[in-house]
C-alpha cells in the first residue's frame, strides 16, 4: 500500500487573489479575475504551450464563476490576446468583505 508523503514546501495558507473587473468588446458584461500578475509560473508555462486548460483552473481556484470561465473558453486564438491586454489592464475589483 502506498504511503502518503507530505508535499515538499507547500503552503501554508491558500493563496488570496487581487481581484480586477475588466470589460472586452467581444462580450456583454464585465469580467472579474484574478489579477494576471498573480498568475502561477506553472500557469503562465502553460499557457506558452497552449494550455488553456490550466488557466481556466486556475480561475476556478480563485473563485470565478461558471458563466465567465465558460465565456472565456469560447475565445479564439486570435481573440485571446486582446482579451489578456484587457485583463492586465483591469481595474482592482470593489468586492464586498
Amino acid at each position: 500500500m502506498p504511503v502518503s508523503k507530505t508535499r515538499k514546501n507547500a503552503r501554508k495558507t491558500t493563496k488570496l487573489y487581487r481581484m480586477v473587473t475588466f470589460t472586452n468588446e467581444l462580450f456583454t458584461d464585465d469580467f472579474t479575475f484574478p489579477d494576471f500578475g498573480q498568475l502561477s509560473i506553472g500557469t503562465i508555462e502553460a499557457l506558452n504551450n497552449g494550455d488553456v486548460g490550466k488557466v481556466c483552473a486556475w480561475l476556478k481556484e480563485a473563485n470565478v464563476d461558471d458563466d465567465s470561465i465558460d465565456a472565456f473558453r469560447t475565445l479564439s486564438q486570435d481573440e485571446l490576446q486582446d482579451f489578456i491586454g484587457d485583463w492586465t489592464d483591469g481595474n482592482l475589483a470593489d468586492l464586498p468583505k
